[in-house]
Order: structure tokens, then sequence, then C-alpha cells
């Protein structure tokens, strides 16, 4: 089963990009390996992928965690994925026409004719961040709709049933399918509190603070709200016969330890990125 990740290395966004590029390729020998002929012909599926969502997902260079795990588990099936890159919203609505044969995020409520995986395909730990300065006080998810809200898109879908009910309440919801203007928004003061994954927001003011050393704004104390549970988010299908093969190529990563060692190389790679 995915689990969230440790603290990460990087220096900054670009030096970032390159060094994952030459570097993990060689953390991963072994792990990635080159496509045999018969792979080469291999089927080709369409996953729906969210932009904004490092190191989950890396649009750049068409890799991360997440995009990883799937692609091997279903190359372990003979099978390719051609990764299209959008907004939750915007996934959820080519997945629900059809136009997608996976989405990397959805859930019953948004899909409710969708196949699910058996093992999660992404676990978020999603957390209310507020600027100290701004002293809001939060002990539930009930006490959110006293506040502006800034959330990730398709917030209102994907997390608890009350928490859409506060999102009503607030004075000001919104929700913005970039994630890095959450947290632009929250440290401009455009908004009491954003909802965002831990490691994507840490990913997020990192570089911020690199790309911005002297900018005082994005130095301010901020506190975490810890008001929800990890959500858990499995693959979407419209076929029995694609989820069952990618179950099966699951299986094969878990059993065999190739799951932990994509994690793991990873950890090794980006080990200190993150803010503490």
């Amino acid at each position: 089963m995915l689990s969230l990740l440790p603290d990460w290395i990087h220096r900054c966004m670009p030096l970032f990009l390159r060094l994952f590029a030459h570097c993990l390729p060689v953390l991963t020998l072994g792990l990635l390996t080159p496509l045999s002929a018969s792979a080469q012909s291999a089927d080709s599926v369409r996953v729906g992928c969210g932009n904004s969502i490092p190191p989950y997902v890396i649009r750049q260079n068409d890799r991360g965690i997440v995009l990883d795990i799937l692609r091997r588990a279903l190359q372990t099936q003979n099978k390719t994925i051609d990764v299209r890159y959008d907004n939750n919203t915007n996934n959820v609505i080519a997945f629900n026409k059809g136009e997608l044969d996976i989405a990397c995020i959805t859930s019953v409520t948004a899909s409710p004719n969708a196949l699910f995986s058996r093992q999660p395909l992404i676990v978020f730990h999603n957390i209310a961040i507020s600027l100290s300065s701004r002293k809001v006080s939060l002990t539930d998810v009930s006490s959110l709709g006293n506040y502006s809200i800034t959330a990730f898109n398709l917030a209102s879908q994907l997390l608890p049933d009350n928490f859409a009910a506060e999102a009503a309440r607030s004075p000001a919801y919104r929700e913005l399918a970039e994630q890095q203007k959450q947290v632009e928004a929250l440290f401009n003061g455009e908004t009491d509190v954003i909802i965002l994954e831990q490691t994507i927001f840490r990913y997020y003011l990192s570089q911020l603070r690199r790309n911005y050393p002297n900018n005082p704004v994005y130095q301010q104390p901020y506190q975490y709200h810890d008001l929800f549970t990890p959500t858990y988010y499995y693959a979407a299908f419209h076929s029995k016969q694609l989820r069952d093969a990618f179950d099966i190529g699951m299986d094969i990563l878990i059993d065999s330890g190739e799951q932990d060692k994509i994690l793991q190389s990873y950890e090794r790679l980006l080990a200190d990125y993150l803010i503490r």
C-alpha cells in the first residue's frame, strides 16, 4: 500500500528536473527495465492525471511516484500508458465521457459508474493551513465555514461530505487547479485557510522560498490544522479486464518489493528538499 513520503531533497525546480532526469534512472536501474520487442507493441491506455501535484506526478518529464508505479504495474501486463495532464475536474469529465481509460484521481461520487482498483494508487494527507498571524482557530471540519477557504480543484467532491457543507457556509470559498497558486494566495493574505495535501504544500513552499529567498512574504510562520484522515485514491477504470490487469500488476510490484524500491529511490534522491 502506497504510504505518505518522508522529507525530500532538491535545490530549485530547474535543478530538480535535471537531477531527476539524470539520476533517477540510475537509482531505479533494474526496476524500469528496457522494453522488449513484444512490449514495444503493447496496448496503450489513456490515463488522466493531475498537472499540479509534484512529487506524485511531475508533468515536465512524465515521471513521479504515481506515474512510475502505474506505468510499471501495467507494464507487467504488456500495457503502456499515454498520460493526459489536466486539472481534476477536466480529468473526471473526460473519464466519465469515455475519453480516458484510467483516471488517477476521482471518487464514487464523481464517477459512479467507474470500477476501482483493489489497492490505492495514492494516499494523500490533506490538511488545512493558515498563517499564524491570522489566529485561525480550527478544532474540526465544522469550524472551517467561519473562514475564507481556498481548496484544491474538486475538493468539495473528493473530501468528506461535511467539508462540502462547510465550503457552502464559508464567506468566500474557491477551488484552484494550480496548487502553487493556493500557497501564494495564503502567504499573500488572499485567504484565511488553504486545503492542500501536506507534501505538495511543503514542495511548493520550498520552491517559493528558494526562488525568492529575500522575500519576507514566504517566510511568514504558518500552522497546520490536522482535520482530515488520510484520503485513499484508487485508480478508476471503465473496463473490468483493464482493472483486473492493473490489480495483478500491483500485486506483482508489492509482492516483489518493487513498489517499495520505487518509493525508496525517490526518498534517497529527494530527502532534504522539503522544509521541515
